[in-house]
């Protein structure tokens, strides 16, 4: 089990680089889509 120093990972990663590299793939139409940072966690 890892100690309390480590924390949450949202606390130590910032996601902030996904946004900016997914931005160009948003659709300009509305549509539905899924967040980019569950897609990176996902795999």
């Amino acid at each position: 089990m890892m100690g309390k120093q480590n924390g949450q990972i949202k606390d130590r990663v910032s996601f902030d680089l996904i946004y900016e590299k997914a931005a160009p793939y948003y659709s300009n139409v509305e549509r539905k889509s899924i967040d980019p940072v569950i897609l990176i966690k996902c795999c």
